[in-house]
C-alpha cells in the first residue's frame, strides 16, 4: 500500500532503530497489514515535523 521503503529511506534513521518502531507496530497490528503500515506512515511523518522523536516512541513502549 504504502511506499515504507522509500519513507524508511528518507527518514534518515539507522535500520537498528526502524527495526525497533517497526517491531512496536508489529506487536499491536500484526494480523492488519493495513493498519501496520498505517501506523508506520504516521509515526514516520510525526518523526519528520517534530511532533514525536524516537525515544518517546521507544520509551512509550516501554512503559505500556
Amino acid at each position: 500500500m504504502f511506499d515504507l521503503a522509500r519513507l524508511e529511506q528518507d527518514s534518515g534513521l539507522p535500520p537498528a532503530i526502524i527495526k525497533q518502531i517497526e517491531q512496536i507496530v508489529k506487536e499491536d497490528f500484526n494480523d492488519d497489514q493495513m493498519l501496520f503500515e498505517l501506523h508506520i506512515v504516521r509515526i514516520f511523518q510525526a518523526l519528520k515535523e517534530g511532533r514525536l522523536t524516537v525515544n518517546e516512541v521507544l520509551r512509550e513502549h516501554e512503559t505500556a
